[in-house]
């Protein structure tokens, strides 16, 4: 193989690593900017409001003894 192809095909191997790496690193950065966790009480709440014509029988809201 003549030294011009093989320094092409390296510069487009290259190339394509750093392609990788830039979407890893924005996968990443999507990843650790997303919300890990979900804060319960609202959540029930809402749930709550949005299920408030059916009977309960406990609001877990509160805390037992309140």
């Amino acid at each position: 193989m003549h030294p011009l192809m093989t320094h092409d095909l390296v510069k487009i191997k290259i190339d394509e690593a750093l392609e990788d790496a830039r979407r890893e690193r924005l996968a990443n950065a999507a990843r650790s900017s997303r919300v890990q966790t979900i804060d319960a009480v609202p959540f029930r709440d809402r749930v709550a409001r949005l299920f408030s014509g059916l009977p309960t029988l406990i609001n877990r809201s509160r805390p037992a003894g309140a």
